[in-house]
């Protein structure tokens, strides 16, 4: 029996037909794109088919949950959804609307993100971005299910338009609990980007059992995205002072970061502006911020950056639309599409500053109480066969300086702060 995870069929003609085709979607470089593979098989709106390797040929399953079980088809691989923080603080906005009307009880599909975005690099003060080869142009998306409704298998999307080589259905991974998402691989093209993934229309479809008698049931919510791209005009960059202060940064004190406007394209519903910042080592996001269009500057508060560490710091310009859809019984979903151009740039924070003074027979030690991801190491003799030593003893906190008072034993002693 296959594994649930090895293959995926495509999809032509709206369902009436697949393309016997195996493909893997992997990833295209060291960025934060997961590595995804697809299901092997085929739906049309009610029916479901399997792909056989042995043969090549497409056969009937209508007995599609017991060959793949719910466990088995939830994709449990870790991911990397950096870029989609601020999109996931929209979501639980509009979830908590959505909680507020009791038509989303009667379907599986309670809401959906649906976005392509291109990615920038700024290197330079100059107001000049270009894109970040190869890894520039990715799809990425997101859906709420209603937990009332047991799944009987993970949610899927199929691409409807049928002049297209790459028709498919993806098979979106669960994020937590009944919310999914599917991210490509980054596109170093946009011609090889717009061919898999074009805009037009999109199938999203979920089968779960019906609460009433546990008979399966499906729901497709249709999603109908712009014709044409409506990516800004005007690329995000961050202003040429602010790029050179990102350089050095003091995380001890505000720091205002700055960048040029943009105009809601025409054809969007609205436009957003989003700025995030995420350790460059451990991904852990640090800042996020987000408002109109026309705003153009924010401020990262004291305290929210580490000392001694490279932060990517991203500028979203997001135009989206939010068609009105429905499911097949005619409930509402929330649906956004967005098409988002993002600048990445480097902000650099300072190692914490380290005084020392002398009185008497006591040496004073102070830093900031904040750099708590770094220890104090004491030597007696630099260059010789002595070796740096862990002070252990504990500082008193003054305020936001640590402070540690030490006995002057040696004739000379030298002190530093190390990152751990």
């Amino acid at each position: 029996m296959l594994s649930s995870h090895e293959f995926k069929a495509g999809l032509r003609d709206g369902g009436d037909e697949a393309c016997a085709k195996q493909e893997t979607i992997g990833i295209n470089s060291g960025h934060d794109a997961p590595f995804w593979r697809g299901l092997a098989w085929f739906t049309g709106l009610f029916s479901r088919r399997r792909f056989s390797p042995q043969s090549g040929v497409i056969y009937s399953s209508p007995f599609l949950s017991s060959l793949i079980s719910t466990k088995e088809n939830k994709i449990r691989e870790n991911q990397a959804f950096d870029r989609r923080t601020n999109i996931m603080n929209c979501k639980i906005i509009a979830a908590l609307l959505l909680l507020a009307s009791d038509s989303h009880l009667r379907a599986q599909i309670l809401d959906i993100y649906h976005f392509k975005g291109t990615v920038y690099i700024q290197t330079s003060p100059s107001p000049a971005v270009t894109p970040r080869y190869p890894d520039v142009y990715y799809f990425a998306n997101l859906l709420d299910a209603d937990p009332a409704k047991a799944l009987e298998y993970s949610p899927f999307m199929v691409f409807t338009p049928s002049t297209s080589p790459t028709n498919g259905e993806f098979v979106m991974t669960e994020t937590s609990t009944y919310s999914f998402s599917f991210n490509s691989p980054y596109y170093a093209c946009k011609t090889n980007f717009d061919a898999d993934y074009p805009n037009g229309l999109y199938n999203y479809v979920t089968t779960y059992s019906d609460p009433n008698n546990n008979n399966p049931k499906s729901d497709n919510v249709l999603v109908q995205t712009p014709a044409n791209d409506l990516y800004s005009t005007n690329l995000p960059a961050f202003s040429p002072d602010c790029w050179t202060a990102m350089q050095n940064v003091d995380p001890a004190a505000d720091f205002n970061l700055s960048w040029n406007n943009y105009t809601q394209m025409t054809g969007s519903d609205y436009a957003y502006t989003f700025v995030s910042a995420y350790d460059s080592q451990t991904v852990e996001f640090k800042f996020n911020f987000n408002g109109p269009s026309d705003v153009t500057s924010t401020t990262i508060p004291a305290g929210s950056l580490d000392y001694g560490r490279t932060y990517i710091v991203e500028l979203f310009f997001s135009n989206r639309v939010t068609p009105d859809t429905t499911n097949e019984d005619g409930s509402f979903v929330s649906v956004t599409v967005g098409f988002d151009d993002i600048t990445d740039a480097t902000l650099v924070t300072i190692p914490p500053p380290l005084q020392i003074s002398q009185a008497g027979g006591c040496v004073t030690l102070t830093w900031p109480s904040m750099a708590t991801n770094y220890m104090l190491q004491t030597i007696h003799q630099l260059g010789g066969s002595d070796y740096w030593h862990d002070v252990t003893n504990s500082p008193t906190v003054v305020g936001s300086v640590n402070s540690l008072n030490l006995p002057a034993k040696h004739t000379q002693a030298f002190f530093r702060l190390t990152p751990l």
